[in-house]
């Protein structure tokens, strides 16, 4: 009877240690599955965490937030916030990927990378295209710089008088300016002769009215003497 009664007693206490063990595992879970959950959000936060991250790495830390989402908050914003960038920036909708595999967490990672992995695939192929462009784009534009500075130095030429052009404008506004000359010593001689014309008409009806003799001597300017010794012109 008091052999039954001990060993009842010693059961109750290792149920209870057993219990108080099996809670004490729970919290230490509990508390590591925190800062787990705490890391991986502060990674999907982190934008240097994408720029440097591979497939691998992403699945890894999305597949552990979805895990946790359930149980802790900062594990749920994570995995939100990593559906948003997987979306946005590398066009992979998380939501529809994991309805495909609905139980499956390991079916979830494993198309999550082979997704990221096309997708650092397209992006390799890309940038070597580019790198295998970049050249001739750069021929390109150099030809083009050439052919627009070939155009401007003919442009610039055409604007400037050539030197045999700069010589004949010389001289047609030389001979121009000497006809100018000719014409108004032509104008001027012409006014003389006209006026000397008169002079004669009028001195000839003058000595009609007086016989032939005029009490004054009249000289033409164009039959002016050259020199002062010469006699002037005596009339009959």
């Amino acid at each position: 009877m008091g052999s039954r009664m001990q060993l009842r007693e010693a059961q109750a206490r290792r149920e209870q240690m057993q219990a108080a063990e099996r809670t004490a595992q729970a919290d230490q879970q509990t508390r590591a599955e925190a800062n787990v959950a705490a890391m991986v959000n502060r990674e999907m936060y982190n934008p240097e965490f994408w720029r440097t991250a591979g497939s691998e790495s992403i699945a890894d830390r999305v597949t552990v937030a979805a895990h946790l989402a359930g149980a802790h908050p900062e594990a749920r914003g994570a995995w939100m916030h990593a559906a948003d960038v997987l979306r946005n920036d590398y066009g992979i909708n998380l939501e529809l990927m994991n309805k495909d595999h609905p139980t499956s967490l390991v079916d979830r990672h494993a198309a999550l990378r082979d997704a990221l992995d096309d997708y650092f695939a397209r992006q390799r192929l890309d940038a070597e295209a580019d790198q295998a462009l970049a050249p001739t784009a750069t021929l390109e534009r150099e030809s083009d710089r050439d052919e627009q500075l070939g155009t401007d130095s003919q442009l610039d030429a055409s604007a400037q008088p050539s030197e045999a052009d700069q010589v004949a404008s010389q001289a047609a506004a030389k001979g121009a300016d000497a006809k100018a000359v000719d014409e108004d010593v032509h104008l001027a001689l012409a006014d003389r002769y006209g006026s000397e014309a008169q002079q004669d008409q009028v001195h000839a009806q003058a000595e009609e009215q007086t016989g032939g003799r005029l009490s004054n001597q009249y000289q033409r300017v164009t039959d002016a003497p050259t020199g002062s010794n010469r006699a002037p012109r005596q009339h009959p």
